[in-house]
């Protein structure tokens, strides 16, 4: 199991329709179990290492959730604006992964 971060933020999950409150996990820039919300700096690397930070601090990383409502996965978009987590957005082009029903 690797090592990523959790983003903590709202979300509407696709699967059940319900605005959630839902903790996403991403390995955007330095994953190391960093626990951040929508709206906080985004650590893109350790104080010790060479500098990895996209250019103007925006990026836009892949992320995986449960929904804490229904239990059914879905894909997520974590979006950093100028080293601020922006939005968390659900992932149309991915299916999820636990089957329905």
């Amino acid at each position: 199991m690797g090592l990523f971060n959790l983003v903590s933020g709202q979300v509407t999950c696709p699967r059940c329709g319900n605005a959630v409150d839902a903790e996403v996990e991403t390995r955007l820039g330095y994953a190391h179990q960093a626990s951040l919300r929508v709206g906080e700096r985004y650590p893109w690397n350790h104080p010790a290492m060479p500098p990895r930070r996209p250019e103007g601090g925006n990026a836009v990383g892949d992320g995986y959730c449960v929904c804490p409502a229904c239990g059914k996965d879905f894909f997520v978009n974590v979006v950093v604006e100028t080293d601020v987590i922006r939005t968390l957005e659900h992932d149309a082009t991915r299916p999820g992964v636990i089957p329905d029903g």
